[in-house]
């Protein structure tokens, strides 16, 4: 057993009936991207070898004599495919840089890149984890036009991931998808729709929930009928607690003369509305305030939802605001920090931030689909539940800390979050792997030793100072 202090709050068991050992040799992950192991925006060498699923097995043979060959999809690329850059040019990993000397903020700077490159390894696979993948698609044949499924299909265009699974003959099945089907709608500022045509969803959509649930309650049936493995299912956690919705804010600093500037900028915006607010204020000034050093400026943002402005000429008045207390600019959003920064000569557009009603959306749609996902835990007793979104709740919330060492929940020198602000990193992901080890010893009265976190790397600085 490793010897260590580990101060994180204890996960109670779960309540339900103690599983029989389920040969823990077999045990496979089917998720999407932060089950694959991807972190800084990329799946690369070093994060997939320390997805949570390859740091679990490495801890599973300390306990069982070397039983478990964990055998993932290697990827072959030091910086890999940048999921959230897929413009023109390929780009790699993200890592972090500090803005200046003595200061403790931090912005993202992509590396170069290259496309996921053909698989030649054995398909006889532990993790069939797949970046940006959305739950309909495990019994989807299409999910071929996927990269990275189609590099690891047995039969490309034809066959099925779950089918994979299934004839991967798994013993523990760790089941983590869902947050796939919500994270391209609600990280690209909910301008996707909520209730797409299933047959027609776009990448900045949410996958319906009726469709989600469909395909989620086919996906158990199937493992449970065609499969005698036990299955562990990982819930969706608060993603609005996350580093990639709460790290900027709305509020920033510039510098008197700026503010000045900008001031002068808006001025005749000011004047226009200030002929319209005359029965009532419909539409708010743009102010920037200033002090004799700096000023905290409010970041101009477009607001679709702002009512209708039109002109005596017939055009339709700018939909711009300043973002108020309790909304956020995402980790997205582009030019941070350069210049005067994002929301200030140029508002920044609605892919970009997240309003309070927002927020609110994000909160009920992660307690729909887990509603999904929770209420099947009852169905059988070879089904059980590791409560993520707890664990991220926990660690949010309280922090962490292994052999004296304070983990934080954010992307700096502590953090346990990648560049990318939503998946973990190698240190977060052996944090995760403890968790479901300690569950694994309750539920199967085992003995498997804990990671060293601090054995795991952190977040990649360019600039130290």
């Amino acid at each position: 057993m490793l010897s260590c202090t580990y101060d994180f709050p204890q996960m109670p068991p779960t309540p339900q009936t103690p599983g029989t050992d389920p040969n823990l040799s077999k045990m496979v992950v089917l998720g999407g991207s932060s089950a694959a192991g991807l972190m800084d925006g990329a799946l690369f060498d070093e994060g997939q070898g320390a997805s949570f699923g390859a740091i679990l097995a490495k801890m599973v043979n300390q306990s069982i004599a070397d039983s478990l060959i964990f055998m993932q999809p290697d990827i072959n690329s030091s910086n890999g495919f940048n999921l959230r850059e897929m413009d023109e040019q390929v780009v790699g990993k993200y890592i972090i840089e500090f803005l200046n000397p003595g200061n403790n903020e931090i912005f993202k700077v992509s590396t170069d890149g290259e496309l996921p490159g053909e698989y030649t390894g054995s398909l006889a696979l532990n993790n069939f984890s797949i970046p940006n993948l959305r739950t309909p698609q495990v019994i989807d044949p299409e999910l071929a036009e996927n990269p990275f499924y189609h590099r690891i299909a047995s039969n490309p265009g034809t066959s099925r991931l779950l089918d994979q699974v299934i004839n991967a003959n798994p013993s523990l099945i760790f089941l983590a998808l869902g947050m796939d089907d919500i994270l391209p709608y609600i990280s690209n500022g909910l301008i996707g729709s909520l209730n797409p045509d299933p047959q027609n969803i776009q990448a900045v959509d949410l996958t319906p929930r009726s469709l989600f649930e469909s395909a989620y309650d086919l996906i158990i049936s199937s493992l449970l009928t065609d499969s005698g493995a036990e299955i562990i299912l990982f819930n969706i956690p608060d993603f609005t607690q996350f580093p990639f919705f709460n790290h900027i804010g709305h509020l920033a600093r510039i510098t008197a003369s700026q503010a000045g500037e900008l001031n002068t900028f808006y001025g005749d915006y000011n004047i226009t509305i200030g002929q319209f607010n005359t029965d009532g204020i419909i539409r708010s000034r743009i102010q920037f305030f200033s002090d004799d050093s700096f000023t905290t400026w409010i970041t101009v943002v477009e607001d679709p939802a702002l009512a209708d402005i039109v002109l005596i000429d017939g055009t339709e008045f700018s939909k711009i605001r300043q973002m108020i207390e309790g909304e956020s600019l995402l980790w997205s959003v582009p030019d941070f920090p350069q210049g005067l920064g994002p929301g200030t000569l140029e508002p920044v557009s609605k892919q970009f931030w997240v309003s309070e009603e927002d927020l609110e959306v994000i909160r009920n749609l992660i307690d729909d689909f887990n509603t999904v996902v929770e209420q099947l835990v009852e169905t059988d007793n070879r089904i059980s539940l590791f409560d993520l979104n707890d664990f991220y709740r926990q660690v949010n919330e309280n922090g962490a800390i292994f052999n004296g060492v304070t983990l934080t929940p954010d992307m700096g020198r502590s953090g346990i979050f990648s560049a990318d602000g939503i998946n973990l990193n190698q240190r977060g992901n052996a944090l995760l792997a403890n968790q479901v080890i300690q569950l694994l010893n309750i539920k199967y009265s085992l003995n498997i030793p804990l990671a060293d976190v601090n054995e795991f790397k952190g977040n990649t600085f360019r600039n130290g100072f």
